[in-house]
């Protein structure tokens, strides 16, 4: 059954793949020179103007070992440079450079058209699916997948008594 939740993961990596796509080719024909994966952390960048490796990982949920890769490609590709931080010389700062800036730019682009897409598809479907990840991560932060889970199959084990 298709609508079964044993389903769910993969109806949203399948959903979750055709949104990367579609915003790869966006920023592709602009020249953007990333993978969509790191749109968050480029924005990140962009919208503080100078940051650590660590406010990335905490503003974006990912680790900070994945940031600094994140961070080392980026650089190869000339998007970010990094100096030193003037209120504590032991830590790097990173920023956009002017190549970086201007596709910073168009990934700004991408937000906004995105916005009124998603909106679109909001009110065909009926369903606002970021508040409802939103509400699904929220209920997870309070008991995880697995809790749930175990509960769910001890009440099942009762009612087979």
């Amino acid at each position: 059954m298709k609508d079964d939740p044993a389903y769910l993961a993969l109806h949203m990596t399948r959903l979750r793949d055709r949104l990367a796509e579609a915003g790869a080719e966006y920023l592709k024909q602009r020249g953007i020179a990333w993978p969509v994966y790191m749109n968050s952390t480029v924005a990140s960048i962009g919208r503080s103007g100078a940051t650590t490796g660590s406010r990335i990982a905490n503003e974006t949920s990912l680790s900070p070992q994945l940031v600094g890769q994140y961070l080392t490609h980026l650089e190869k590709l000339g998007v970010v440079e990094f100096g030193t931080d003037p209120d504590d010389r032991r830590r790097k700062i990173v920023r956009l450079t002017p190549a970086g800036l201007k596709q910073f730019g168009h990934l700004q682009s991408l937000e906004r058209v995105s916005l009124p897409a998603f909106e679109e598809i909001y009110a065909e479907t009926g369903h606002d699916l970021y508040k409802a990840i939103m509400a699904f991560e929220r209920a997870l932060d309070r008991e995880d997948a697995l809790a749930r889970y175990a509960r769910a199959a001890s009440r099942d084990r009762d009612s087979k008594k």
